[in-house]
């Protein structure tokens, strides 16, 4: 059984604003950054090789692309900034 959904609700009104716009680039458009994000979890939660992703999650090599350029261009710190900040102090 495939588990999706992993992020809520909650955590993606968090996220989604910090991450880069899919309109407005050159080349063929994106697939979707909520999908992508789970499929980058799913991942990283089974300790599986890119290439076994499930095919729910479009293509692995675009999965990975897309991991490898956020990882470059800073936007998993603007992501981890973002659900820091709208974290309760403790």
């Amino acid at each position: 059984m495939l588990r999706t959904d992993e992020i809520s609700d909650d955590l993606w009104a968090v996220i989604e604003p910090v991450l880069p716009a899919l309109a407005g680039r050159r080349g063929r458009p994106w697939n979707d950054h909520r999908l992508t994000l789970e499929g980058i979890a799913w991942r990283f939660r089974t300790g599986s090789p890119w290439r076994d992703l499930p095919e729910y999650f479009g293509p692995w090599q675009s999965i990975w692309e897309r991991h490898r350029r956020w990882s470059d261009d800073g936007t998993y710190v603007r992501m981890f900034a973002a659900v820091r900040a709208a974290a309760p102090e403790r």
